[in-house]
């Protein structure tokens, strides 16, 4: 139930350059500070440290993502929500937000090498 991103470039953080290709994006915590897990095939590949975490607007998903229409047995299992936002920004950045549950986390990077 996480975000899948699908790169069609190369991005950039620092020296790490994330390769075009699918990535699951899963947020986890180590030792008080948060990062963002870029997996593929189950494996992580990349561990990017997010450089904001916040919380998700009330409303937000009824705003942002469609209702579909459950059966009873999927009403019980309700997955948590999930919404992928990337943003082109000046200057050469690109923005990353992944709205994961009652919570979101930022990550900021480059789409040139330095």
């Amino acid at each position: 139930v996480y975000p899948l991103l699908r790169l069609i470039s190369p991005i950039y953080f620092k020296n790490i350059t994330i390769e075009p290709g699918y990535y699951l994006l899963t947020p986890r915590e180590h030792q008080g500070e948060w990062y963002m897990l870029f997996k593929q095939n189950g494996v992580v590949k990349h561990i990017i440290p997010v450089y904001e975490r916040g919380y998700t607007p009330e409303m937000f998903y009824d705003k942002h993502i469609p209702k579909p229409k459950l059966t009873g047995a999927q009403k019980i299992h309700t997955p948590v929500q999930t919404y992928l936002e990337v943003n082109d920004l000046e200057n050469y950045f690109v923005s990353i937000v992944i709205y994961y549950g009652s919570h979101k986390y930022s990550t900021l990077f480059r789409t040139v090498k330095l």
